[in-house]
């Protein structure tokens, strides 16, 4: 019984971990494909910092790792908004089931942060990244079906 409970909460908190793996990787590839981005940036490096490092390539490795590192803290949905801003395409907004890759995320927070309890982000989130939670209210326990 006590695996039936845990198990989907597992593999939802490895789903998610991977997917964000992956992005963060792709991330990373676009950004070394396409230093030229950085060319109009308007982020600033101390010169202590810069001369910590023994080449440019090490520098832009860096400045590579801290992107990825802010871009993979912002919500998923910022981070559509950072790949389509940053390389030019356009994510599909009206794909049927967009509200429902946006739940998954936002579901993952609640299992990670609050034992499936429901708050007032999720239930903002679900109005903004259209997934339906109009019949949940805070403190409400989102249980996982197996429909």
């Amino acid at each position: 019984d006590r695996a039936q409970e845990i198990l989907p909460e597992a593999v939802l908190l490895s789903m998610v971990a991977t997917f964000d793996s992956l992005i963060a990787d792709l991330i990373k590839v676009m950004l070394q494909e396409t230093p030229e981005k950085y060319l109009s940036s308007k982020k600033k490096i101390s010169v202590s910092d810069i001369l910590l490092f023994s080449s440019f390539e090490e520098l832009l490795e860096k400045i590579i790792a801290d992107e990825i590192s802010s871009v993979m803290r912002d919500s998923h949905f910022e981070q559509i908004k950072f790949l389509e801003k940053n390389f030019n395409f356009e994510f599909p907004k009206s794909h049927a089931r967009l509200g429902s890759f946006f739940e998954v995320f936002e579901r993952r927070n609640l299992v990670a942060h609050g034992d499936q309890i429901v708050n007032e982000i999720y239930l903002k989130n679900g109005m903004n990244y259209s997934f339906d939670s109009s019949s949940l209210k805070v403190g409400d326990i989102l249980v996982f079906s197996y429909d």
